[in-house]
């Protein structure tokens, strides 16, 4: 078959008819796309020449021609005029952030395209200033569901986002303040990003049913529920220890050698006054552990706190046992044994939970290093020797036979379990003060503290050789007696020595800037079981200088207690005491000096 060739630009009608082309016409079709090449007509004669009559160009083609035609229409529509217009277009949609211009980011990945296509249609370029592609300025954030229903949410909410309970629901979740609801169904508010507050939504909130789910905004404070009891958020265990001091002093000034009108109506006085202060703090502590049982466990699982639960048992003993000594002359002696039996009771079971539980949380939950050792380590161990120094003033009421000896003997293993456990820990505090230089100036008077179980075993063994004639037999009522002696006089020469090396260390704190802290009352219940303890040898001796070290050791004992005292006043009326720990200083503050 011969092809005819033509000039270019020369237009043709086809004699061809448009309806159908029988077989003999479709290699004529095949040869002809090369005919339209060489025919290379620009502009819009060539879009044009396939609508004119005569054309060579077949059916198909000119089906193909007119749909690219309209699409091309379409998309004109919506380009810019100009090249100017193009350009301001890509420019407007091209990211406000740093990345480049050739870089489309979409919510499902990156893509990387073109910023300047290498096309020369001009029709490339306005698909482009168009929105065909668009480079988005960033990355979609994550989305919810556009309906959250119980098929696709039927469990707690995930990725922080919040319940909120539908109009028909009402509880606690009514706290919180959602946006305006519309009919039903609900949908999720594009316009609340997920936040991670869950903890704010109650628990009922948090439970699915059935409903829709929509965000909700955070608690605003006229909604938040204030802290109550914000008084008594840092009151620690260490506070009885106040208890400990003032009911030391009625008990100590009540054995006094001395005949002083006034002095056991005083003493009385000062006992009424230590129960008091227990039940004051018992109750601060109830609310304490209600409304802040975090703070609580913290000082639970704080090294330095936790020895202070000793204090809680040794304070029930003391004002327990001051009861029996001079609280019956006010109470009356039935209801002075039936309070000290039950303070024994409840301190002795605390005391012996202390000096196991604290050791413990020590040695497992609690990180402890050797230099942080100090003489507080010492308070659980010695309540259960306060327990077998006080026992013994219940042994006469009780009823003759095995029960007072089975509380005399309870008392002797109270006061071997504390005294072993202290000579374990005595010589860790002396090490740590020996290698590792002078306590910090709030812990130097937590150095008298170890004088406790040496004036209170002291004073027990004293208490034993008292009550054990008619308890038990004859030689273990003797040994008892011998015991007292040789036991207690070594004992209070050691104290004396320890009395006076933390009278040093206190002196040089005091000069180096010690202000006053709770730990000032270490200053009075020590040296108070150091009196009893030198009252019960001048018993058992008979030496006029016990009698004297102890009227001595008495009169430091009511000025110490009479410092902490007024102190602790003016630290509550100010608030100081009870208020939180201060944070510690970005940098040090900046001070003027001359210099030479």
């Amino acid at each position: 078959m011969t092809v005819e060739s033509r000039p270019a630009g020369t237009l043709t009608p086809s004699t061809k008819p448009r309806s159908a082309s029988p077989d003999s016409n479709r290699s004529a079709t095949t040869v002809e796309f090369p005919a339209s090449n060489d025919t290379a007509v620009s502009g819009r004669c060539a879009r044009n020449a396939s609508n004119q009559p005569g054309s060579k160009y077949s059916a198909i083609v000119m089906l193909a021609a007119t749909r690219n035609r309209e699409s091309r229409r379409t998309r004109n529509a919506c380009a810019p005029a100009s090249k100017a217009a193009a350009a301001s277009t890509t420019r407007r949609a091209q990211s406000v952030t740093n990345a480049p211009a050739s870089v489309s980011r979409d919510p499902r990945g990156e893509r990387s395209t073109s910023a300047t296509p290498n096309c020369r249609s001009m029709d490339r370029i306005r698909l482009l200033a168009a929105g065909c592609v668009i480079p988005i300025s960033r990355a979609a954030p994550p989305r919810l569901p556009s309906r959250a229903t119980a098929s696709n949410n039927s469990s707690a909410p995930r990725s922080g986002t919040r319940c909120a309970s539908g109009p028909a629901d009402a509880g606690p979740s009514s706290l919180l303040p959602a946006p305006a609801l519309s009919p039903m169904p609900l949908l999720i508010n594009p316009a609340y990003a997920p936040i991670d507050t869950s903890s704010l939504v109650p628990p009922a909130a948090r439970r699915d049913r059935g409903g829709m789910v929509t965000a909700a905004h955070p608690l605003t404070r006229a909604t938040a529920r204030p802290p109550r009891a914000t008084a008594v958020r840092h009151l620690g265990p260490n506070w009885y220890a106040s208890v400990m001091g003032t009911a030391i002093v009625a008990t100590a000034g009540s054995a006094l050698p001395l005949d002083v009108p006034g002095l056991r109506t005083a003493c009385a006085a000062v006992w009424a006054l230590s129960l008091a202060l227990l039940l004051a703090l018992l109750a601060a502590r109830a609310l304490h552990w209600t409304h802040h049982p975090d703070q609580a466990r913290a000082h639970l699982l704080d090294p330095a706190m936790a020895p202070f639960y000793g204090c809680l048992a040794m304070a029930l003993l003391a004002v327990g046992g001051g009861a029996v000594t001079v609280g019956r002359d006010w109470i009356g002696p039935h209801n002075a044994v039936v309070l000290d039996a039950v303070l024994f009771s409840a301190g002795t079971a605390i005391g012996l939970a202390s000096a196991v539980a604290v050791p413990y949380l020590m040695a497992v939950r609690q990180k402890v290093d050797a230099a942080d050792a100090s003489p507080v380590w010492l308070l659980p161990l010695v309540a259960p020797m306060v327990s077998a120094a006080l026992g013994p003033l219940l042994v006469p009421h009780l009823p003759a036979g095995q029960a007072r000896e089975t509380l005399l003997l309870a008392c002797f293993a109270m006061f071997g379990v504390s005294l072993l456990a202290t000579l374990m820990m005595l010589p860790v505090v002396f090490g740590r003060l020996i290698t590792g230089g002078p306590l910090p100036l709030a812990l130097t008077p937590t150095l008298f503290l170890v004088l406790g179980p040496l004036g209170q075993s002291t004073t027990a063994v004293g208490k034993f050789a008292d009550v054990a004639p008619g308890v038990v037999p004859a030689p273990y009522s003797e040994g008892f007696e011998v015991f007292a002696v040789l036991y207690g006089v070594p004992v209070m020469g050691f104290a004396l020595l320890w009395f006076g090396l933390a009278t040093a260390h206190v002196v040089r704190a005091r000069r180096h800037g010690m202000r006053f802290a709770m730990t000032w009352w270490a200053f009075t219940f020590p040296v108070g079981t150091c009196v009893t303890g030198a009252e019960a040898l001048a018993r058992h001796t008979g030496l006029l200088v016990y009698d004297w070290l102890a009227v001595g050791l008495y009169v430091v004992l009511v000025a110490a207690w009479g410092t902490a005292a007024v102190h602790t006043a003016r630290g509550l009326v100010s608030g100081e005491l009870l208020a939180g720990p201060r944070p510690a200083p970005l940098a040090p503050r900046s001070t003027t000096a001359r210099t030479r």
